[in-house]
C-alpha cells in the first residue's frame, strides 16, 4: 500500500509542475506582475481606508443588513407570539429569555451578511449593485431564520404527567 502513495504523490507533484509551467518563464512571471500592479493600482494605507470604510458602499450595505437583520429576529418573535408559543413581551422574549440565544442569532445574521458582501452577492458580475431591495430581503430572512434555528428561548422542564398529557393517541 506504501508504493500506491508515492506512486500517487509522485504523479500528483508531476500534474503541479505541467499546470505552472507557463508561469516559471522569468519573461512571462515580469509580465504578470507588471499587470497585477497596474490593476491594484496606488497603494491605500490602513489609516486611509479605516478613515473612508463609515461612508462606503460595503458600510451602507452592512447597516442594512444589521437593521434589517434585527427585523427578522422581531419577525420570528412575532410569529411565534402569535401561534401562543411564547406569551412574553418582545423584551423579554430577546433579552430576558434568552439573552444568549439572541446574541447568538444576531452575531451570525451579521456574519452571514459580512460573507455575503465579500463574496459579492449584492453586485451582477459586471460589478452592479443588484438593488436594496435584495439586500433587505436577504438580510430579514437571515435574521428570521437564525432567530429561529438559534433562538429557542427557555422551556419550562415537563413532569412526566405532562409529557403524557401532551403525547399523542
Amino acid at each position: 500500500m506504501e508504493w500506491y502513495k508515492k506512486l500517487s504523490s509522485i504523479v500528483f507533484m508531476g500534474v503541479l509542475a505541467l499546470c505552472m509551467l507557463p508561469y516559471l518563464s522569468t519573461a512571462s512571471a515580469i509580465e504578470n506582475a507588471q499587470k497585477i500592479a497596474e490593476l491594484k493600482g496606488p497603494g491605500e494605507s490602513l489609516w486611509t481606508f479605516l478613515q473612508r470604510l463609515p461612508a462606503s458602499f460595503e458600510a451602507q450595505i452592512f447597516y442594512a443588513i444589521s437593521l434589517f437583520g434585527l427585523v427578522g429576529l422581531m419577525a420570528n418573535y412575532t410569529v411565534r407570539w402569535m401561534k401562543s408559543e411564547i406569551a412574553g413581551s418582545l423584551f423579554a422574549y430577546l433579552f430576558n429569555d434568552n439573552i444568549r440565544g439572541t446574541l447568538f442569532s444576531y452575531a451570525t445574521t451579521i456574519g452571514v451578511g459580512i460573507g455575503a458582501i465579500t463574496a459579492g452577492v449584492f453586485e451582477t458580475s459586471s460589478g452592479e449593485f443588484v438593488g436594496w431591495f435584495n439586500v433587505m430581503w436577504v438580510s430579514l430572512t437571515n435574521g428570521y431564520m437564525w432567530d429561529a434555528a438559534l433562538n429557542q428561548g427557555q422551556r419550562p422542564i415537563w413532569t412526566q404527567d405532562q409529557r403524557d398529557a401532551a403525547a399523542k393517541p
